[in-house]
């Protein structure tokens, strides 16, 4: 195999991850112009895990949209 041909393949087996990264795209336009709004815990509940609950803004469009995902937002050492 030609050291091309080995270097397109290394990069395509490495594309799903980098894709992960910049996947995320506006519900409403497709745009993937967006800001980070905030982002918050939601406390487990009987059946259910506990959330981080993410909120985004377009800026293309303005629409604001919601991303929950399983997990728990890690807490900064207290202050002295």
């Amino acid at each position: 195999m030609s050291g091309a041909i080995e270097l397109r393949r290394k990069l395509l087996e490495r594309r799903p991850a980098m894709d992960m990264q910049t996947s995320r795209t506006c519900p409403k336009c497709g745009s993937d112009n967006y800001a980070f709004r905030s982002r918050k815990q939601i406390e487990a509940s009987e059946g259910q895990e506990a959330m981080l609950e993410t909120k985004y803004r377009c800026k293309k469009c303005e629409k604001e949209w919601k991303e929950k995902v399983p997990g728990v937002l890690k807490k900064g050492t207290p202050r002295e």
